[in-house]
């Protein structure tokens, strides 16, 4: 992003666009080490600001505009994914199979009529 700034800076000076005031300004910038923070920004002219800022705009949207063929590729790669079984999710499943199993082995056939007949006999007394 670095580049792409500088690259924007410099062709501002050369388009012209910066006074020989405001080249001054950004001379002691560079000559600083750049930027420490937003807010030393503010100490410059109007014209220089804006141009710090425009740099940086271009620069951030040409980074993200640079990640674009990464994402593609990684949502094309991503379609060849096989499907990953997860080993204790089957055996979760098998355990409540387990157990329903031997839930229908302890109880008493005895219990399933005992049921029955009750309903029944609601049932039939509903019906009078």
């Amino acid at each position: 992003m670095n580049a792409r700034v500088n690259s924007y800076i410099v062709g501002q000076i050369r388009s012209g666009a910066i006074s020989g005031s405001d080249l001054n300004v950004l001379e002691a910038l560079y000559n600083s080490g750049g930027l420490d923070s937003i807010q030393s920004l503010e100490g410059f002219p109007p014209v220089v600001q804006q141009i710090i800022r425009d740099a940086f705009r271009d620069g951030v949207r040409w980074s993200f505009i640079s990640l674009i063929p990464w994402a593609g590729l990684a949502v094309i790669l991503s379609l060849f994914l096989s499907k990953i079984p997860d080993p204790d999710a089957q055996r979760t499943d098998h355990d409540e199979e387990m157990e329903l199993a031997e839930q229908d082995e302890t109880r008493k056939p005895s219990d399933d009529l005992e049921g029955d007949e009750h309903d029944s006999t609601a049932i039939q007394q509903q019906n009078r």
